[in-house]
């Protein structure tokens, strides 16, 4: 049995482990970028404040604040994009591995019957991933937020809406999976998964326009959604390490 599930778990474990490179748990202090930018500008006014009248240094001032507010807000485009193309690669993978490793280990006991459902299920959940969660380029959106107007808008759309989708999905996915497991004589603690709320893009786009100051809120759901995500996921994963491995 062990030499039939070999190449399925090493994957396992393999995808399981990679997600130390792929997912990032962002900071709140990115919230701080608007002020850092603010600070850039009066610094970078200041420096070139002899030789310019009042008028001439506000402008400077308000135009390198303008700019270090552009530059702020690509690099945490990218590393938004980045950590959400980087963990939507990994779970393809890791739903793959688990998979495969359930089929080999049901063929190896003699139970593929008893968890047909179970992996018509996760097969079908893989296959919706695949088609709904493509790779989107980090460097690629982060420059076009700075660069083609309203760019930015379609990047806030789709870190707003595929966070609890990817949420939902991977939390279904899961749990077939543990009822597969259990089955087949390998349980799996399931650990208290509470999913990701929906949010509406279109409110917090229209919120932002009224306000201003509630993008900051925006940013930081951004970020934290998918931190909560990550470290429910993680718990799952551990339990799946100690049960395989057992």
């Amino acid at each position: 049995m062990v030499l039939s599930v070999g190449t399925a778990l090493i994957d396992l474990r393999s995808m399981i482990k990679e997600r130390s490179r792929t997912d990032e748990v962002l900071s709140s202090a990115w919230l701080a970028a608007p002020l850092i930018a603010v600070a850039l500008g009066i610094a970078a006014g200041l420096l070139y404040m002899p030789g310019l009248g009042a008028a001439e240094v506000f402008i400077f001032i308000v135009f390198g604040a303008e700019v270090a507010a552009l530059v702020i807000q690509a690099m945490l485009i990218y590393k938004l994009v980045r950590r959400r193309s980087l963990h939507f690669r990994r779970d393809a993978a890791l739903r793959e591995a688990l998979i495969k490793y359930v089929q080999q280990l049901a063929s190896s006991l003699g139970k593929e019957t008893e968890v047909t459902v179970e992996l018509a299920t996760m097969n079908t959940i893989h296959s919706e991933a695949k088609a709904e969660e493509p790779w989107k380029g980090p460097v690629l959106w982060a420059l076009l937020s700075i660069f083609i107007p309203f760019a930015i808008l379609y990047v806030l759309y789709f870190l707003t809406k595929d966070p609890p989708r990817h949420d939902r999905r991977q939390s279904s996915f899961l749990q077939q999976a543990q009822s597969a497991l259990s089955k087949l004589g390998k349980p799996v603690v399931y650990p208290s998964w509470r999913q990701l709320p929906e949010r509406s893009f279109f409110l917090y786009l229209v919120l932002t326009i009224i306000t201003g100051f509630f993008a900051l809120y925006w940013y930081y759901v951004l970020i934290k959604d998918f931190n909560e995500h990550f470290k429910a996921q993680w718990v799952f994963e551990d339990e799946l390490l100690r049960a395989v491995s057992g």
